[in-house]
């Protein structure tokens, strides 16, 4: 997920970016988003998706696991409907579906952890 995010972002969202403020078709103003800015961010999140798998609870680093694996089932069902859909322009969807998987991520977990601390029968043990 690192990579990708690293990889994709690099590629199509560094550079000279325009923001548009408000319904107005003019040019707000523009800034530089370099390159690195993704490198870093990919590498944060390899690295806490290591750490939290590998310091927290056992349990959490396998229900981690369980996000990421199903979370990149997504992007890449999203990125392959969309590529028959857009075209090669698909690529620059990659980091916001990876960012949709981190958010899901990280409420699904705090959730779940809570249901089953009420609700201990649904656990399954």
């Amino acid at each position: 997920m690192g990579l990708i995010l690293a990889a994709v972002g690099s590629i199509y969202y560094s550079g000279l970016i325009g923001v548009y403020i408000g319904i107005s078709e003019e040019l707000t103003f523009t800034y530089s988003v370099p390159s690195e800015i993704w490198y870093l961010l990919g590498g944060l999140a390899a690295s806490l998706i290591i750490f939290a798998g590998a310091s927290l609870d056992p349990e959490i680093g396998w229900m981690i696991l369980s996000v990421m694996v199903g979370g990149l089932i997504m992007v890449t069902g999203y990125f392959l409907y969309e590529l028959f859909l857009v075209g090669l322009g698909t690529f620059a969807e990659i980091p916001v579906n990876i960012g949709q998987m981190s958010v899901g991520l990280v409420v699904s977990i705090p959730v779940v952890r809570a249901v089953w601390r009420y609700l201990p029968t649904i656990r399954g043990r």
